[in-house]
């Protein structure tokens, strides 16, 4: 498995939680409501996941020191939250000014450091989402354990990975 498919499934079983969240707030019972297994293995792949994510998250840190001007990108976002968010904090308004700094803020332009190119980064990067990883255990569950359970197909998908047919 790929660092990519890794940082996928992670943030599919991510995802997942956050309906699950969502899913207990609104109706009072959770989603997987009897189904430990399935928690159980939500929670240990996604451990595993990080665990096995470290070498590239650091690698990609190393990266991004040698290539962008974090101070740079850091004093854009500082920037852009001053002009977009001017209500006063634990307002209805200061939240969706929150909301929507948080979206922008997430499609700010990478700054180089001088000199530094960002196509050599991007191709870094990319080298190190598609290093395959040896011994990826994934924690398994069998697929009638989802018997009941009401996902779209856009959300089963996020748990193929681990559903032994």
């Amino acid at each position: 498995m790929t660092n990519r498919d890794m940082i996928a499934n992670y943030n599919g079983l991510d995802y997942i939680q956050s309906l699950e969240n969502a899913h207990y707030k609104r109706t009072g019972e959770k989603l997987f409501k009897g189904r430990v297994k399935i928690t159980y293995a939500i929670k240990k792949n996604m451990r595993g996941f990080l665990e096995k994510l470290k070498p590239y998250n650091d690698a990609r840190d190393e990266v991004f020191t040698e290539y962008r001007d974090q101070d740079a990108e850091e004093k854009a976002a500082e920037n852009l939250k001053k002009k977009m968010v001017t209500s006063p904090e634990g307002t209805a308004e200061y939240e969706q000014e929150m909301k929507d700094y948080n979206k922008k803020a997430g499609n700010l332009s990478i700054i180089m450091k001088p000199g530094k190119k960002q196509a050599e980064y991007e191709a870094k990067i990319q080298e190190l989402l598609d290093i395959d990883v040896a011994d990826v255990n994934i924690h398994t569950i069998a697929l009638e354990q989802l018997d009941g359970i009401e996902l779209d197909s856009n959300q089963l998908g996020l748990l193929l990975f681990m559903i032994e047919e």
